[in-house]
C-alpha cells in the first residue's frame, strides 16, 4: 500500500491520545485536487479534513499547497517528514497537518492539537515473498516440471531453470 505510512500515524495518534481518526482516499488524484480525507472523533465530535499527501514537504510546494487551502477548505498536508521551518509555515496559515511518526497540528473555531516533538520513525519495510518473483516462478515452474531437480544441487536448479545462482537460495 503506497500510503500506509499514513494509517500507521493515524494508529499512533489513537494508542497514545484517544483521538480516531479514519483515512479514506481520493477517487480523482489529479493536479489541484487533494488525495483523499481524514475524519478525525474527538470527544464525540467528527471533524472532517481534506489532505494533500506528500512523501516530504518543500519549500517550493508551499505555495502550492496554500493555493490548496484556499480551494479545498479545511485542508491537511500530510508527509512522512515535515521539517521544523515549514510547520511554523502551516501554522502561521492555518494550515492543518499530519507527520508520518503522529506529529500533529489541527485547528478549527472549537479545537486546537498540536502534537509535536516526537522522533522520526523509519517505517519498516515490508518483505515479500520471493517465490513469487519472476525468478522465483521461473525456478518452481521447473521444480513442478521435473521433481527430480529437488535433488540436485543450487548450481545445477539454477542452471536448469536459467536463473543467478544466489537467487535460488532465496527462493
Amino acid at each position: 500500500m503506497e500510503k500506509e505510512w499514513i494509517h500507521k500515524a493515524l494508529d499512533i495518534i489513537r494508542d497514545e491520545h484517544q483521538i480516531e481518526g479514519r483515512w479514506i482516499t481520493g477517487e480523482n488524484n489529479q493536479e489541484g485536487k487533494v488525495d483523499g480525507k481524514i475524519i478525525f472523533t474527538i470527544d464525540n465530535q467528527y471533524i472532517a479534513y481534506n489532505v494533500a499527501v506528500k512523501n516530504e514537504i518543500r519549500y517550493h510546494q508551499l505555495d502550492q499547497l496554500q493555493q490548496l487551502a484556499e480551494k479545498h477548505p479545511p485542508l491537511m498536508c500530510s508527509a512522512k517528514r515535515i521539517f521544523p521551518k515549514i510547520k511554523a509555515f502551516f501554522w502561521n496559515k492555518q494550515i492543518a497537518y499530519l507527520e508520518g511518526n503522529g506529529n500533529f497540528y489541527l485547528r478549527n473555531s472549537k479545537t486546537l492539537i498540536l502534537l509535536d516533538g516526537k522522533k522520526t520513525r523509519e517505517l519498516e519495510k515490508e518483505t515479500t515473498n520471493k517465490a513469487f518473483t519472476k525468478t522465483g516462478l521461473r525456478l518452481i515452474f521447473e521444480i513442478l516440471r521435473n521433481d527430480k531437480l529437488l535433488n540436485l544441487t543450487y548450481r545445477a536448479m539454477a542452471e536448469k531453470a536459467k536463473i543467478g545462482l544466489g537467487n535460488v537460495n532465496n527462493i
